[in-house]
């Protein structure tokens, strides 16, 4: 059975909890439910070096904040991302060259995705949060681009027939 939080009623880590990782709220000796951990990270509190869940605010152990500063590993990423999904809109192609620029956008939109989809995979809330943003962003995009591109062939070749 699960230890759980007599303010708060969230679920305790681990059974030799001080302090409620949710709340901050100093546990009682005497809870009745005993602990079932379930999550086992290289997460550490800086204060007392306990190992704490992935997003654990508050340290079981000691009481002390914890402040995860992973979402800095994954910012140029999420700046990269969204910089080649908007970059398309800047983009305006050329009418001698405008099967390659289609091209080039609609590879710009794939990378886009691979980058959403790199993200979503992510163990970080922020970094699957902006790549769900990009996938959704650049699928539509992505489909934009190959239906005006289809239509750009078609054009083509009636002009090329009759033209």
């Amino acid at each position: 059975m699960q230890k759980f939080c007599s303010n708060c009623g969230s679920k305790l880590d681990y059974d030799d909890d001080i302090f409620c990782s949710n709340c901050g709220v100093k546990l009682d000796d005497n809870q009745e439910n005993t602990t079932n951990p379930t999550t086992s990270t290289e997460n550490k509190c800086p204060s007392c070096g306990v190992e704490v869940s992935y997003g654990t605010l508050i340290c079981p152990n000691c009481g002390r904040t914890i402040t995860h500063n992973d979402n800095m590993k994954y910012l140029p990423l999420i700046g990269f991302g969204y910089a080649i999904t908007f970059l398309k809109f800047l983009i305006v192609p050329d009418q001698f060259n405008l099967m390659i620029d289609y091209l080039f956008l609609i590879i710009m939109s794939v990378m886009g995705l691979g980058i959403g989809f790199h993200l979503k995979n992510r163990n970080n809330k922020d970094a699957k949060l902006h790549g769900t943003v990009l996938i959704l962003f650049n699928i539509s995009l992505f489909i934009f681009m190959v239906l005006f591109f289809i239509l750009f062939i078609i054009v083509f070749f009636i002009m090329l027939l009759f033209g």
